[in-house]
């Protein structure tokens, strides 16, 4: 290469920059300003990707104030070129920076091809784009979850909705904060919402954000106090709630600072997300503040597995948050829950097969009137009851005891006699009451910990999991252990960083790893512990939910064995009177006890004046025991079976689940980005099978997505079963982000849309062009026209007699028969661009045809699938006021819109591949 100061060059590793124009040259570097870019780069003379920018007769330029003229001649001096244009010659300084070689077309003129192989990437590239936009359980592949069937249903069901507006109550430990996750993915992935809020407990905080991140790899602004004051510290008049689009904060931050709780409501989302609802009370300030905001918000997720714990009047007005013009009025709403409740008493009948009478059969004439009432179709009925019942379309509710999966709780108790003064085991209760963390345990004498640690001698080969109330009482039961028996251990709590909690709790799900994990009450939240079977509560929380949330780290869906449950207290001591109202009162550790937050408000003053010395605890005993008979049957007599069945339909939670699993087993996703990760410059080791190393050392392009703290490298698996219970490795899936955004970014760099090659031997000479053109729709998200038109790769191969050759050159051959060309004097004749562009031409008119015929396909498909929603929703609205209009309006609008932008989808030239034959 000839380097001559004035001259211009384009990088062919960052075409991007645009047109540079060289600034100096010495014997080994050459310097080179490109203005479009504002910036400089330094090459070595001898191996700089760099391509001389010239253009010849008949090519259109463009000079740096905008004008544009065609080459009629070009004449070079001393290395300099300059365009005759007709009445002047402009000199290659004036062109304009910012021209570039982008289109395919041109970059193939220009000299700037890339590899075969990097062709055949980007078409690999976009049929799975296409084919992944076509999937139905897209958004649902990526989470680091087990398939459990009710969760994919009820997920799949919210999001097929538009606008979904819902209340997940499922029981404690069915999992309806994956649920809620799930859905949001999915919405998410799809496009089809952009800005999400969630508000939770602010003991919960950090359970939803490790599980967004670590599950979904969803990350979310944390906002508190710290963050909003240094917003609005530099910029007085912004909304905070406006620097990120996933929010995540708690309901005492939105009612403690009223300006920020504002401003949340004013932000405008998507989706809003409220974790343990049943605190919204009417009249309350918290209740007010989500009031106002779900009337300007379009979807609503409600959490609680208490949805009546506070009254039925309480569980009204929640409803009224997502929608209150169907909850109007509680009186109606109570009168329509009774009719509700006698349509679920005849479907008791109909799935038990018993004989209706004829009062029901005239509810039933009333509410399915176009559904035979006859045994043989007992099934079309009840989906038909289903469908148009009516807390089904908001409420979504299952049940422990219906739900396969769950290992069975065994509680072993250890009585234990103090050696010690029993003085410190009352300052311990105080002090937990309190919530003061003021006492310094000192843990080396403490029977708990001598029993403990013969505990641990026997049973050397288990892992075991122990959780207390606070930090300070895990560094104490750590240091006093150390003291005692030399094992394997390690910490999990609130002061130890994100990285540092998954490090350890990574070793401690490690076969070889800590046999013994402390925690604090932090590791009551989020965490899947459930590869361990032991589990040691040092101390006792005086709320039972919250008991329940430490024992379901381990009592999951999906555990292996049953749950050993070890309760170590101090015979005599305020801890013995608490084991004894869980165990004897609720039968708390064995059981999973409905109700029980409704028992801890009614028993709370009894249970703290036994626990500081002044009530008797036979008598709370036998009082819990009484009201815990008391709430089960209001709960078993207020049982809607068919609110059950809404919940969970079997048949199509197996085909989600199905889809799904065939997937993960699938190793084309495998395949295809270790090539595409390969393309980047990723470093890829595999250590075992579906499972490798990934290190970004010499990534080739900055903007490669690196997934989050991950910039050291990343280990990955393909597996979800290793997923699931290796939490420091990562789930790669079509979902995943490092792949969607690989693939974007291979697409959106043109990198693949140009390349040369020769096919040696072939039976003549000349010349075949391989075009990939793209049709596409430009529509607004929402719309999601990508379900029935996604952007769509149409392949063509036509030789130099314009004859369609597709057939006889399938896509593997060229990759078998040809190499890859830098150059081709071929290029440089002025009649092959001539030639070019009427193969380009002839080539979409060619393809015509297919892209009528793909527009037609989802027309049908759009119009097909609105309209029976459409219509499905207007019969329904007649017999099941909890359809609301609006769902109605959108999908009329929704199907008018789409087919106005499928008619309008047009053919795009992708990328194009110059084969030359030659017979030699």
């Amino acid at each position: 290469m000839v380097f001559k100061e004035g001259q211009r060059w384009i990088s062919e590793m960052e075409p991007e920059l645009g047109l540079g124009v060289i600034q100096r040259v010495d014997h080994r570097r050459v310097t080179i300003e490109f203005p479009a870019a504002a910036c400089t780069r330094q090459y070595a003379t001898e191996s700089a990707r760099l391509h001389r920018v010239s253009f010849g007769e008949g090519d259109r330029i463009q000079t740096k104030d905008g004008q544009q003229f065609v080459v009629v001649s070009v004449q070079e001096t001393d290395g300099l070129i300059a365009y005759d244009v007709g009445e002047q010659s402009i000199p290659e300084a004036l062109l304009c920076p910012s021209m570039s070689f982008h289109g395919p077309l041109e970059k193939l003129l220009a000299g700037l091809v890339d590899t075969s192989r990097t062709f055949d990437l980007r078409y690999q590239t976009l049929c799975h784009q296409h084919a992944l936009k076509k999937l139905s359980v897209q958004g649902f592949l990526g989470g680091r979850v087990d398939l459990i069937p009710h969760q994919m249903y009820i997920a799949h069901e919210i999001a097929s909705r538009v606008n979904p507006r819902v209340l997940l109550s499922d029981e404690v430990g069915l999992g309806k904060t994956i649920e809620a996750c799930l859905v949001l993915h999915r919405l998410l992935i799809t496009d089809r919402i952009n800005r999400v809020l969630i508000a939770v407990p602010e003991s919960l905080k950090h359970q939803w954000f490790v599980e967004l991140l670590r599950k979904f790899n969803l990350l979310f602004r944390l906002m508190d106090a710290d963050f909003c004051d240094s917003i609005i510290e530099t910029e007085p008049d912004a909304n905070p709630f406006l620097k990120d689009s996933l929010c995540l904060c708690s309901h005492e931050f939105l009612i403690k600072y009223p300006r920020y709780g504002k401003q949340a409501c004013d932000a405008g989302w998507d989706m809003a997300v409220v974790d343990e609802a049943h605190h919204l009370t009417a009249g309350s300030p918290i209740y007010d503040l989500f009031s106002a905001l779900s009337q300007k918000t379009g979807g609503l997720m409600l959490l609680t597995a208490t949805p009546e714990q506070m009254g039925k009047e309480s569980h009204f007005s929640r409803l009224q948050l997502l929608d209150p013009h169907r909850y109007f009025d509680y009186n109606q709403f109570l009168e329509q829950a009774n009719n509700y409740f006698a349509i679920a008493k005849i479907a008791d009948k109909i799935i038990d097969q018993d004989v209706l009478t004829e009062r029901d059969q005239a509810i039933l004439r009333q509410v399915v009137p176009d559904v035979e009432l006859s045994a043989d179709q007992s099934d079309a009925l009840l989906r038909a009851l289903i469908d148009r019942h009516g807390p089904g379309r908001v409420i979504f509710r299952n049940k422990r005891h219906v739900m396969p999966g769950f290992p069975k709780r065994q509680a072993h108790l250890a009585p234990l006699d103090a050696t010690e003064d029993g003085d410190s085991y009352v300052l311990e209760l105080a002090d937990d009451l309190e919530n003061n963390n003021s006492v310094e345990p000192d843990y080396e004498k403490d029977v708990r910990i001598l029993w403990l640690v013969r505990f641990l001698k026997f049973h050397k080969s288990d892992k075991m999991l122990l959780i207390c109330k606070s930090t300070q009482k895990a560094k104490a039961i750590e240091k006093a252990l150390r003291y005692h028996v030399n094992i394997a251990m390690t910490l999990f709590y609130e002061e130890l960083t994100l990285i540092q909690r998954d490090k350890n709790a990574a070793w401690f799900a490690q076969p070889d790893g800590a046999q013994l994990l402390i925690s604090s009450e932090i590791g009551s939240e989020g965490r899947n512990f459930q590869f361990a079977h032991h589990l040691i509560l040092f101390d006792l929380p005086f709320d039972p939910e919250l008991l329940e949330q430490r024992i379901g780290r381990l009592d999951r869906i999906g555990q292996k064995q049953d749950v050993q449950i070890h309760v170590p207290y101090v015979v005599g001591s305020p801890q013995e009177k608490l084991v004894r109202w869980y165990h004897e009162g609720m039968n708390a550790f064995e059981t999973n006890v409905s109700g029980c937050y409704d028992i801890y408000v009614r028993m709370r003053e009894t249970l703290l004046s036994v626990l500081r010395g002044t009530g008797d605890v036979e008598t709370l005993i036998r009082e819990t025991r009484n009201l815990l008979v008391t709430i089960q049957q209001e709960l078993e007599q207020g049982r809607d079976r068919l609110l059950e069945m809404a919940s969970f339909r079997k048949d199509k939670a197996e085909e989600i689940v199905q889809s799904i699993a065939s997937l993960d087993i699938d190793t084309q996703v495998e395949q295809y980005a270790t090539r595409l990760f390969d393309h980047f410059g990723i470093q890829i080791e595999e250590l075992h099978s579906r499972t490798y190393q990934y290190r970004f050392d010499c990534l080739s392009h900055a903007a490669f997505p690196i997934p989050v703290l991950r910039e050291e490298g990343l280990l990955a698996t393909f597996d979800r079963n290793q997923a699931v219970h290796l939490e420091d490795v990562e789930f790669l899936t079509w979902d995943h982000p490092m792949l969607t955004g690989a693939m974007e970014l291979m697409l959106g760099l043109n990198q693949g849309n140009a390349a040369l090659v020769q096919w040696k031997k072939a039976s003549s000479s000349g010349l075949l062009l391989d075009a990939l053109f793209v049709l596409e729709c430009v529509a607004p998200p929402g719309l999601q026209a990508d379900r029935f038109l996604p952007p769509t790769p149409v392949r063509i191969v036509m030789n130099h007699a314009f004859e369609d050759v597709t057939e006889e050159i399938p896509f593997q051959s060229i990759r078998r028969h040809c190499y890859d060309l830098t150059q081709s004097a071929m290029l440089e004749n002025p009649q092959m661009k001539i030639l070019l562009s009427q193969l380009i031409a002839e080539s979409q008119a060619a393809v015509e045809p297919q892209k009528e015929a793909l527009i037609r396909s989802a027309l049908q498909e759009s119009e097909h699938t609105l309209s029976e929603e459409y219509n499905r929703l207007q019969a329904l609205k007649k017999v099941n006021p909890d359809v609301r209009e609006e769902e109605i309006i959108l999908i009329r609008e929704q199907k008018e819109a789409l087919q106005q932008v499928i008619e309008k989808a047009r053919l795009r030239l992708d990328s194009v591949r110059l084969i030359i034959l030659s017979e030699a």
